[in-house]
């Protein structure tokens, strides 16, 4: 999204001009380039451009990228077009970084980056090789110290990120066969405002059974917050994994499920096998839950509960669950939270309970019907979510 937009082009003896001003450029959720202006010139075959901006402010965001591209003199079909990095910088959050000098070289299914090499400091990023489609290629990543909460920013994730990330990627294809490595440290890392500690994530290609073996783990002092091993099969997108969460906390999850419960609290123990493809995962455990808390969103009654909810073809289920309400009160649950590979929700529990809180809305989160209702009996509560995989704002 662009604020006061205006642009001027031109041409003049077979050169052309364009410029291109906004007071703002808006993309992802929240990041902004203020007073950002492209400039393309072009004669013959060569093109040049200098992206700039600056939102002229004490906490400095901006930047001055230089480009020349020109087409290589190839065939029509396989013609290429090379472009030339020049010296630039940028300023994220007042720190100052440094484009060193490279090149790429773009064809059809085929990308050649030549040390592309970004630095401020002690940090750096570096990308270089090729990805390309049917011939051998090989494509590096080399990165250290690069802030999770940053990078975060810069691509608008739904998640708060904190930590340091250190670490390496490579992936090469000779003949046909693939070779995936990765070794990724994070030095302490924050997921949503809960402390996980040192985590790494470590990948490898298995060639006797084509797949990519990944191992992830965070341990804080004595314990392993989050531990993730299994297998990944390109050819067919399968996933195998085991995935084991200590004592994780609740409230980090309201991003993500709060179309149906808000203001998480208490902590968990996960233990679930996640198999499948990406498509049609399928999740399969139990989630044991140590004074978990939460409010339904539709109703506004919280309750709290200490026991462990199975999980079967990603579906909850509720079997005999002991649940609180605010006052006290006990209502036993049994039902389940069923969804279509973890979209569209469908909620369909019974409570039996005594004097239990079934509803404690007011007029602000529904005018037509709302109120306070305490309730005896078994009572059936199903409501519907769609789509409750996406974010509305």
């Amino acid at each position: 999204t662009w604020a006061n937009a205006e642009f001027l082009a031109g041409t003049m003896n077979s050169e052309f001009d364009f410029r291109f001003h906004s007071d703002s450029m808006v993309y992802g959720k929240d990041y902004a380039l203020e007073n950002q202006q492209f400039h393309l010139y072009t004669s013959s075959d060569t093109a040049y451009l200098d992206v700039t901006w600056d939102n002229q402010a004490d906490l400095r965001y901006s930047g001055d990228i230089k480009l020349h591209g020109a087409f290589q003199a190839d065939s029509l079909a396989e013609r290429g077009f090379f472009v030339e990095v020049l010296p630039s910088e940028l300023y994220i959050n007042n720190e100052n970084w440094l484009v060193e000098p490279s090149s790429i070289l773009v064809r059809k299914e085929y990308l050649n980056v030549d040390s592309l090499f970004v630095r401020s400091r002690e940090k750096h990023l570096l990308a270089d090789g090729i990805i390309a489609s049917g011939m051998d290629q090989e494509f590096k990543l080399d990165f250290r110290n690069l802030n999770l909460d940053e990078l975060a920013y810069l691509i608008s994730a739904n998640t708060e990120l904190q930590g340091k990330m250190t670490g390496e990627f490579t992936y090469r294809e000779t003949d046909g066969n693939p070779y995936v490595f990765s070794d990724i440290d994070v030095d302490t890392l924050q997921f949503n405002g809960q402390l996980l500690g040192a985590t790494s994530l470590k990948a490898a290609w298995n060639e006797s059974r084509r797949t990519i073996r990944m191992m992830l783990q965070s341990k804080l002092e004595d314990l392993n917050t989050i531990e993730v091993n299994g297998e990944y099969t390109p050819a067919t997108k399968g996933v195998d994994f085991d995935i084991r969460l200590n004592e994780f906390q609740l409230h980090s999850l309201d991003p993500y499920v709060e179309s149906l419960l808000k203001d998480l609290s208490g902590t968990g123990n996960v233990a679930l096998t996640l198999d499948g493809t990406l498509e049609q995962p399928k999740l399969n455990g139990t989630i044991g839950l140590n004074n978990g808390a939460a409010t339904l969103s539709y109703l506004n009654t919280r309750y709290t509960v200490n026991e462990s909810v199975r999980v079967y073809n990603n579906n909850l289920y509720f079997e005999n669950i002991s649940a609180m309400d605010m006052s006290g009160n006990l209502g036993i649950v049994n039902g389940s939270i069923s969804n279509s590979y973890l979209r569209d929700f469908y909620t369909n529990v019974r409570i039996d309970a005594r004097n239990f809180n079934f509803m404690n809305t007011s007029s602000v989160d529904n005018d037509v019907f709302y109120g306070t209702i305490f309730a005896t009996g078994d009572v059936p509560v199903s409501y519907t979510h769609l789509r409750a995989h996406e974010t509305n704002d």
